[in-house]
């Protein structure tokens, strides 16, 4: 989701103040109501069933369809990316690293087969996949350290998408991707503001851009959806964020993790705490055992509002049970949230929990 592209944003920022293709200088097209972008007529009807597959959590169902693709196009870069896609989201969704290899080898099948197909096809797609994962080998670089090949992926990742816009400016699927990354490489959260300061300030950029794909994008908008709920959430309009995390909550039954998840965010800054309340078991009910630093996190947002509610004893309960969970946690399967990492968390938990009166006689994350 808005995850990866913010990291994508991280490692490219730097060559896209040198790179004045990676600005559209032109002004954002204003499609007409209800319009989308072009379909890719080869792999229409099971690139939208997949998205489907993917935004209704059912991850190794979508691969099985990607996979197949693979086999019936092993030359075309869109069974792989879509693939790749799909590793990626639900890695996020767990806040797992379990998927790694696989994401890795379907970004560079669809990196090489793309590259190959695009110097005799002329067609806009082929871009959008390559650049797709161009981004996904960057998170994977990003987290393994691997800071300078990350970087130039990231690159690679936004100069595809801009050149698939110059072929074919109706496809608003690339937008998805250029407003994430607009938006926050200048966005003055914590962890990036050391990083961006001395950058022009793009974010009304990035939140037009990602609104539009939401809107318009064929396969990618509810992708840019998500990524509009945190972009707003983390600017401050909590407002608008509300009014689109409901609509991301009806994309699918049950609702979409990454719509749960923003919904406790938007239910705490609220005050809204039996929502938040009822929101954090939702999300703790689909986590498994392994994803010990989101359920710590999800513990610390429940034990808040229960405190809020009146219910000390209760909130005591949970604080002390994520203390003893974060016992278990191994840092290195995990991949960190969208807004905060999980030390930043467990300080939180740590003051909570020393608030409610849990004893504190164990060792930090």
């Amino acid at each position: 989701m808005a995850w990866a592209a913010l990291l994508v944003a991280l490692v490219a920022a730097p060559m896209a103040r040198a790179n004045a293709t990676s600005h559209p200088s032109a002004p954002l097209p204003t499609p007409a109501a209800g319009e989308r972008a072009p379909a890719d007529t080869l792999l229409d009807a099971p690139l939208l069933r997949g998205a489907e597959l993917v935004e209704a959590g059912q991850y190794a169902t979508a691969i099985a369809l990607y996979d197949s693709l693979q086999q019936a196009f092993p030359w075309h870069p869109g069974p792989y990316a879509t693939a790749a896609m799909a590793y990626q989201y639900w890695m996020i969704d767990l806040r797992l690293n379990d998927y790694e290899p696989q994401l890795l080898r379907c970004s560079e099948q669809a990196i090489a087969t793309g590259t190959t197909l695009m110097r005799t096809c002329s067609d806009p797609w082929l871009r959008v996949y390559v650049g797709g994962a161009y981004g996904f080998r960057a998170l994977y670089r990003f987290r393994q350290h691997q800071w300078l090949k990350a970087w130039q992926d990231g690159c690679d990742s936004i100069g595809r998408l801009t050149e698939a816009l110059a072929l074919d400016p109706g496809l608003y699927d690339c937008y998805a991707g250029l407003g994430s990354y607009h938006y926050w490489r200048t966005a003055r959260s914590r962890f990036l503001s050391w990083l961006v300061f001395w950058m022009a300030d793009e974010r009304q950029l990035g939140l037009q851009e990602l609104q539009l794909a939401a809107d318009h994008a064929r396969y990618g908008n509810r992708d840019a959806l998500h990524g509009l709920v945190l972009a707003c959430f983390d600017a401050g309009d909590y407002e608008r964020a509300r009014g689109l995390n409901d609509q991301a909550m009806a994309l699918a039954y049950p609702p979409p993790t990454a719509a749960v998840y923003m919904r406790i965010r938007l239910a705490a800054q609220a005050g809204e705490w039996r929502a938040a309340e009822a929101a954090c078991y939702q999300l703790l009910d689909r986590l498994p055992p392994r994803s010990v630093g989101y359920q710590v996190e999800c513990r610390y947002w429940l034990a808040t509002a229960l405190e809020a509610q009146g219910r000390a004893a209760e909130a005591r309960s949970v604080a002390a049970a994520a203390l003893t969970q974060a016992r278990a946690r191994n840092a290195d399967d995990e991949i960190g949230g969208a807004l905060e990492g999980y030390d930043v968390v467990f300080g939180w938990l740590v003051e909570r929990a020393t608030h409610l009166g849990v004893r504190m006689d164990m060792p930090g994350p």
